[in-house]
């Protein structure tokens, strides 16, 4: 991805998901934290930079574990939001733990990327980038890409692709925000004289 892109992408996914520092369940039982970023299996867990939260200082694999467990096996905090479990938690990611998980989903996100749907990734605008790389980090999977989403970048029809980029609203009215910040960075990547600017954000 472009510098530019790099530079932007955790203030612009703050934009639309919350930072949660500490690991919390969402809606399907799943371990996340940071900006909406899993970390489950338990194995995701480490290597990222966990601290405690009462004094600062670096947690052990054994803290970590001790958190992810008592997170993973209180179902009830699927169902009570993020803030809830801060109470059942005795750690948190410090602002370069969260960076370092945000960037090793999106770097896998961008690998994946080009070696299987758009192998011209990295000659894309910037603003493009960014777009796709919000589109899939709100999905997690690229399979889930729809084909004439794809087929629209492909071919670096832009305008298209503005058209097409919309993810269903249906039981998930916070993707509002985002789906039409999507539709924003597409449009300008049409017409942008500097493509390895994002100029669609803020």
């Amino acid at each position: 991805m472009k510098q530019s892109v790099r530079a932007v992408f955790v203030e612009f996914s703050t934009k639309f998901d919350s930072c949660v520092p500490w690991m919390h369940l969402d809606r399907e039982g799943m371990v996340r934290a940071g900006i909406g970023c899993p970390v489950d299996p338990i194995d995701h867990a480490f290597g990222v930079p966990w601290v405690h939260k009462d004094d600062g200082h670096k947690a052990e694999l054994n803290e970590i574990s001790s958190d992810w467990v008592r997170v993973k096996k209180n179902r009830l905090l699927a169902h009570q939001g993020p803030a809830r479990a801060r109470f059942h938690t005795s750690l948190e990611l410090t602002k370069e733990g969260v960076e370092k998980l945000t960037f090793g989903r999106i770097e896998a996100h961008e690998a994946y990327l080009v070696a299987h749907t758009f192998p011209s990734f990295e000659g894309y605008p910037a603003d493009a980038q960014l777009a796709i790389l919000s589109i899939l980090w709100t999905l997690g999977d690229p399979s889930q890409l729809k084909p004439s989403f794809v087929k629209a970048i492909l071919e670096e029809c832009w305008t298209v692709a503005a058209e097409e980029c919309f993810l269903s609203e249906t039981n998930a009215p916070e993707r509002k925000p985002r789906n039409w910040a999507n539709r924003k960075l597409l449009v300008i990547a049409a017409t942008t004289e500097t493509p390895e600017k994002v100029t669609g954000w803020p």
